[in-house]
C-alpha cells in the first residue's frame, strides 16, 4: 500500500466517522427516561382493570397532563389531542395524574389469536392545550389475561 493510499485510508477511517457523528450532534438517539412507566413492568401478565403508573422528571412547568394511548401511536409532538377526531380517539385516556386505572383493555381483533391479547401502552406528556411535549414517552407491552 502506498503511503498516499494509507493516508487516504486513515483520514476516512478516523475523521469520516467523526464528522457523521457530530452531523447527529442534538438528534435524540438516546434514552429519554424523564416518563417511565413502572407499573405494569415491560413483558408483564396483567388482568384487567388495569392500573398503569408512571414517574416523571425534569419536564417542566408546562407539562398539565399525560396522554395514555393502548395499541396506537400517540398523537406527534406539538399536535393536540383536541385535533384527533372519531375512531382516533379510541384507546386514548388524558390524566392530570400519573397514575390510571383502565377498567378494560378487550382482545384485539385482526391479528393472530397468540397475540389478541398483548397490549402495548406508551404515555406521552401534555401541556394545558392538549398538545403533546417533545418528543419524551414510555412504553411497556404487556399480556392481559383474560378471566
Amino acid at each position: 500500500m502506498t503511503m498516499r493510499r494509507f493516508a487516504t485510508c486513515l483520514l476516512f477511517g478516523v475523521a469520516g466517522p467523526l464528522v457523521l457523528t457530530s452531523c447527529l450532534d442534538g438528534m435524540a438517539f438516546h434514552s429519554d427516561r424523564r416518563i417511565h412507566i413502572v407499573e405494569p413492568v415491560q413483558d408483564d401478565f396483567a388482568q384487567s382493570p388495569l392500573q398503569v403508573r408512571w414517574t416523571v422528571g425534569g419536564l417542566g412547568r408546562n407539562v398539565v397532563s399525560y396522554g395514555v394511548f393502548i395499541d396506537r401511536s400517540p398523537v406527534a409532538p406539538g399536535k393536540s389531542v383536541s385535533d384527533l377526531r372519531g375512531d382516533d380517539r379510541v384507546n386514548m385516556y388524558i390524566t392530570p395524574k400519573t397514575q390510571l386505572v383502565i377498567e378494560q383493555i378487550g382482545s384485539r381483533s385482526g391479528v393472530p389469536r397468540s397475540q389478541a391479547d398483548v397490549h402495548e401502552i406508551t404515555v406521552v406528556a401534555l401541556d394545558g392545550g392538549g398538545a403533546r411535549v417533545g418528543e419524551t414517552n414510555d412504553w411497556v407491552r404487556l399480556t392481559i389475561v383474560q378471566p
